[in-house]
């Protein structure tokens, strides 16, 4: 069993940024949860007139398409707002971070964190002998 040390926390160098750097922390599994349910509720908000029109089996074999170890297939499971809002712990810019601290980074950077705090956070998901994915 692991137990989340909230008040440790590790620096990560931003690296298109010189100089700039984040600090992170490790988050729990209902932080997780969390990403994972607000970006299931803006995903379905934008896609539920089209998701009416389309064909399910089309659509499941585009989601077996994907590569679940591909980075952003694993991302976007996660919500970055929210991923960045209880990870990040500090930077090094000026600016203190607010309560929506995505929301003052270039997008350059707010992904580069999202991916981040994603790889730190979960594991990409292993085959089991049915050849059915397994997020253990």
């Amino acid at each position: 069993m692991a137990i989340i040390d909230k008040n440790r926390s590790d620096r990560f160098d931003i690296p298109h940024e010189p100089g700039e750097w984040v600090m992170l922390r490790k988050l729990s599994g209902s932080e997780m949860d969390e990403a994972d349910q607000e970006n299931t509720r803006k995903v379905m908000e934008r896609l539920a007139p089209i998701l009416k029109d389309l064909d399910s089996t089309q659509a499941q074999a585009q989601a077996a398409a994907q590569d679940p170890n591909d980075i952003k297939t694993r991302r976007a499971t996660y919500d970055p707002g929210v991923l960045i809002k209880h990870a990040l712990v500090g930077w090094s810019y000026a600016e203190e971070p607010d309560g929506s601290p995505s929301d003052m980074l270039d997008a350059i950077t707010r992904d580069w964190l999202w991916d981040t705090i994603v790889l730190e956070n979960t594991r990409p998901p292993e085959i089991v002998p049915a050849g059915e994915l397994s997020s253990n």
